[in-house]
């Protein structure tokens, strides 16, 4: 709002300046040590990389799927 204030509060709109609780908690932590970081970007390749398979295995689910679907509209089998 114009005068500072929150729209459906009516308290005050964002942190005091100076302060700096983002910078000392979570993803905003600039001084990381290097393991966790490795730990961290070793985690998040296995989980792309199980993303990945998931992916793989629910295409082939859908294709099994398309071609049942296909297989009960053919005469031949019904």
């Amino acid at each position: 709002m114009p005068n500072g204030r929150c729209i459906f509060h009516g308290g005050k709109s964002g942190a005091p300046p100076g302060n700096k609780n983002g910078e000392i908690h979570g993803i905003y932590v600039a001084g990381w040590p290097a393991t966790e970081k490795k730990t961290l970007e070793h985690e998040l390749l296995f989980a792309k990389d199980q993303l990945s398979r998931i992916q793989k295995k629910l295409q082939k689910l859908r294709k099994l799927e398309d071609d049942l679907r296909e297989r009960d509209e053919d005469p031949f089998w019904n």
